[in-house]
């Protein structure tokens, strides 16, 4: 991966201005996935499960590819979709000229394409569902799931609609979400839950849809390769019995309160781990910090998370009360709370770290450590008891200048 080729994004043609050629250039590379697969991008809504309406949420889907076909006729998709761009700049202060310019217009950098058969008799992948951050969006962490899907599975980033995102439209109405802003001096948890707990209600909802339609859909054949029947035939290469749920910031955090609201509910949660990022435990209470957790987690920090005492003060709670479900805890060197996101592909490394986005340390490094840890996490979850067991060390074996051992 160290010597593997620098990739920057294509401006599409409506975007090839000066501007966007600048904006290409001064933009820092992302390296090729980490994994031997082809991988290819769809964005589409999940279906809804039954009773819930006619259309789920909207999801980015990265999964392995089947590079000898063309990419599927009219499937080009940008890297940002216009509108998360306009409310980033406003979010950020940066006048929308300057913004579109540097990430304006970019094309995915993933055809969409047929899907690949899965390795064994069955041909079927293992399903990751990512849950993202405040200020998140489902193209957020566009490059993290390029690597788990090089590396073998089907990728689903979902986008909520509670109003902590950046950016998403109704699925009921269609009528655009903006983000809501917390109001000054309030108390987090209250504030939060709200929006905490419809999360957990979307997760439940969107892992019903995607579980059914992986059972239902290797039954039929999809009769084009466009829309929902295109997201069918990915999701119909995937294997129900290894999900992996993934969460960022505010994500892990709605990850922590689905997995309790399954328990309260007493319906099994089928996911067999958990990757919790910078798992932000200020919105959370202690029922979701002390809940008995029925599946083996890990703790992946940036530095910055790892140096915070209010931050690993709420993960120290769930770790001690989940002692043999925690199976690793490391933190990423040189790296601040966005490093695991696209936002470190916004701008110039410089510029980047002058506002606080970016960390001290050598970008890609720490990123790639990152990338292969959650490579590793996953297929530790679905291995056996010796992988788990031995997940630790080899997450310390990655690379000793930049992944650090964090404990509770």
């Amino acid at each position: 991966v160290g010597t593997s080729p620098l990739l920057h994004l294509e401006p599409s043609p409506r975007s090839a201005t000066m501007g966007g050629i600048l904006g290409c250039l001064l933009r820092p590379g992302r390296e090729r996935p980490i994994g031997q697969h082809a991988v290819g991008c769809i964005r589409a809504r999940l279906p809804a499960v039954e009773g819930g309406g006619s259309r789920g949420l909207l999801a980015q889907v990265h999964y392995p590819a089947d590079a000898s076909c063309k990419p599927v006729k009219g499937e080009t998709l940008e890297w940002f979709r216009p509108e998360v761009v306009q409310e980033l700049a406003l979010g950020q202060g940066v006048p929308l000229p300057v913004f579109r310019s540097l990430i304006g217009g970019l094309r995915q950098i993933d055809a969409t394409r047929p899907p690949s058969r899965g390795p064994g008799p069955e041909g079927r992948w293992p399903i990751v569902v990512l849950s993202s951050g405040i200020w998140g969006c489902c193209e957020m962490y566009t490059q993290f799931c390029r690597d788990l899907a090089s590396s073998g599975a089907i990728v689903v980033a979902i986008e909520h609609e509670d109003g902590s995102g950046i950016f998403a439209r109704s699925c009921c109405s269609a009528e655009p979400i903006k983000y809501v802003k917390p109001p000054p001096n309030g108390h987090i948890a209250t504030f939060r839950h709200p929006f905490l707990q419809q999360r957990a209600d979307e997760l439940r909802a969107s892992t019903a849809a995607i579980v059914a339609v992986a059972r239902s859909a290797k039954d039929r054949v999809a009769q084009d390769e466009s829309g929902a029947s295109l997201l069918e035939t990915v999701l119909s290469g995937g294997d129900v019995d290894r999900l992996m749920l993934m969460g960022h910031s505010f994500g892990s955090a709605g990850v922590l309160r689905y997995v309790r609201r399954c328990a309260e509910l007493g319906e099994p949660c089928p996911y067999k781990g958990l990757i919790l990022s910078d798992l932000w435990t200020e919105p959370l209470v202690n029922h979701d910090l002390k809940q008995d957790l029925p599946m083996p987690f890990v703790l992946l920090m940036s530095e910055q998370w790892a140096q915070s005492k209010l931050h690993t003060m709420g993960n120290s709670t769930l770790v001690n009360a989940n002692r043999e479900k925690c199976i690793a805890a490391a933190f990423i060197r040189g790296t601040l709370h966005q490093w695991i996101s696209e936002s470190h592909l916004f701008g110039p490394a410089r510029g980047l770290r002058k506002i606080g986005i970016m960390g001290p340390g050598n970008y890609l490094q720490g990123y790639n450590a990152t990338a292969r840890a959650g490579v590793l996490a996953m297929n530790a979850f679905f291995g056996d008891e010796a992988e788990r067991r031995s997940l630790g060390a080899k997450w310390l074996d990655i690379d000793t200048e930049v992944v650090g051992a964090w404990s509770a």
